[in-house]
């Protein structure tokens, strides 16, 4: 799908240090992009709401890892896009409460 190819490159432009993943600072500048807004209202995923969005890609990140991978974030894309209601923003919110509270990383 062309508009997973343009995520991907758009992925790679903003990992600017070529770690393989970006930041959360870096995610949202990506997702202020207005041709990548563009590009997600095509995969039906709104970005009325950046922190949802994020929060949406962030509970795709089981690894543990600083920063999201393209994968990752594209998890997160198709999980609103696919579930786009409010149950799934409330499940990726309490995905991103328990990561922040599992002090002992033991999921």
């Amino acid at each position: 799908d062309r508009c997973v190819a343009f995520i991907r490159k758009t992925f790679d432009d903003y990992d600017k240090d070529g770690s393989g993943s970006l930041s959360k600072e870096e995610a949202l500048a990506l997702l202020m992009n207005p041709v990548v807004q563009a590009k997600l209202g095509q995969m039906n995923v709104p970005v009325d709401d950046l922190i949802d969005v994020w929060n949406a890609i962030d509970a795709q990140d089981l690894d543990d890892v600083e920063g999201v991978t393209a994968e990752e974030m594209l998890a997160g894309f198709l999980s609103i896009g696919m579930e786009n209601s409010a149950s799934a923003r409330a499940i990726n919110f309490m995905r991103q409460v328990f990561k922040v509270t599992d002090v002992k990383w033991d999921n």
